[in-house]
C-alpha cells in the first residue's frame, strides 16, 4: 500500500515526462468530465492515472475524512476523479473558462462550465507532501483538517496553521522566508533558504518551474513547517 511519501516520490518522477500536462474539465448541469492531456507518452498518462487512483483511495483513509474533506471530494465515488477534485478544490489549481449552454430555440436547457486543472502533477506532489506531514506529525485521533472558502485553508488539530492564498508574489515569498527562518533548524536552514531565494529570483522567468521543483526537493524533510504557504507557492506556477 502506498504511503503519502511514496505517492509524492512517484508523482515527482512524472514531472519531467509530462511538463505540459493539464486536466480539461466540464461541470454544471451536465455530466462532469475530466480529460487529462499533455502527458506525451501513453505510459506517463497511465502511470498518472494509476497514482491518482491510489491517492484518491487513500484520501478516504484520513481519520474523519467525511468531516474533513470538501464535500465535492468526499462524495465522489470514483477514486481517480476524487483525486482530481482534491487538487482542484484543495490545491486551487483550476483555471475557469467561459460558461456554455444547451439551447432549444430560445429556451436554455442547461448551463455548464469548462476549465482546466493546471500543473496536475506538481499539485498532486504538493498535496501528497502536505497530507504526508499530517500522517507523520499529527496523531491520527487528533487530526483535524479544514478546507473552505475561495481561498482554501488547511488546518491541523483545530489550530489554524494555514495562510490564505495570496496573489501578491512578494507576500508569498516573504511568508516563506519567515517560515524557514522561524521553523527550520539551523543546520539545514541555510540550504533551504538559498533554494527559496533562487526560486524567488526566478519568478516570472522560464526557469521558475525548475527552481520551484528544486526547492520542493530540498525542503521535503521540512514540509510540515511550510504547509501554510504551499498553496500560495503552487499558484505561482
Amino acid at each position: 500500500m502506498h504511503s503519502w511519501k511514496d505517492l509524492r516520490q512517484e508523482f515527482s518522477v512524472l514531472i519531467s515526462l509530462a511538463p505540459q500536462a493539464s486536466i480539461q474539465c466540464q461541470w454544471g448541469e451536465i455530466e462532469e468530465q475530466f480529460h487529462p492531456g499533455g502527458f506525451g507518452s501513453g505510459g506517463a498518462l497511465i502511470q498518472f492515472k494509476s497514482l491518482a487512483e491510489a491517492a484518491g483511495n487513500k484520501l478516504l483513509e484520513i481519520p474523519g475524512a467525511e468531516g474533513i474533506l470538501p464535500e465535492e471530494v468526499f462524495n465522489e465515488s470514483n477514486p481517480t476523479r476524487r483525486w482530481y477534485k482534491a487538487i482542484w478544490h484543495i490545491e486551487g489549481g483550476m483555471e475557469v473558462g467561459f460558461p456554455f449552454q444547451g439551447m432549444e430555440g430560445e429556451k436554455v436547457l442547461w448551463t455548464a462550465f469548462s476549465g482546466r486543472i493546471t500543473n496536475p502533477i506538481e499539485r498532486s506532489m504538493a498535496l501528497a507532501m502536505r497530507l504526508g506531514s499530517v500522517d507523520s506529525e499529527v496523531p491520527a485521533q487528533e487530526t483535524n483538517i479544514h478546507v473552505s472558502g475561495n481561498n482554501p485553508r488547511f488546518n491541523l488539530n483545530s489550530i489554524d496553521n494555514s495562510t490564505n492564498v495570496v496573489q501578491d508574489s512578494a507576500e508569498v515569498f516573504q511568508t516563506l522566508r519567515d517560515l524557514i527562518q522561524n521553523g527550520i533548524p539551523e543546520g539545514p536552514r541555510e540550504r533551504v533558504l538559498n533554494a527559496a531565494i533562487e526560486m524567488e529570483q526566478a519568478h516570472g522567468k522560464p526557469t521558475f518551474r525548475e527552481k520551484y521543483l528544486a526547492f520542493m526537493s530540498v525542503a521535503s524533510d521540512h514540509i510540515g513547517v511550510l504547509t501554510p504557504i504551499l498553496i500560495g507557492l503552487g499558484q505561482l506556477l
